[in-house]
């Protein structure tokens, strides 16, 4: 059996992909995150057994404020 196209038909399968492509846009907006910022910093230094030692992190701040993701201890030079 063959169906029948009519006007009805039409504007249901235009409202449904105009439907599925709003629906998508939002979804694609929702899933946006904002971008964040990483730098190495400076935090302190010790000398320990006749070496300077400089502690680094890796720090990353967004809108929502800023964490050090990573520290590590770094030798630097003698003292």
């Amino acid at each position: 059996m063959r169906k029948q196209v009519n006007r009805r038909h039409i504007t249901g399968a235009i409202l449904a992909m105009l439907g599925v492509a709003v629906a998508s846009e939002q979804t694609g907006a929702d899933e946006a995150q904002p971008a964040q910022t990483c730098y190495w910093r400076y935090v302190e230094s010790i000398c320990s057994g006749g070496t300077i030692q400089e502690r680094w992190c890796y720090r990353c701040c967004g809108p929502t404020g800023c964490e050090d993701r990573y520290c590590e201890w770094r030798d630097a030079e003698n003292c």
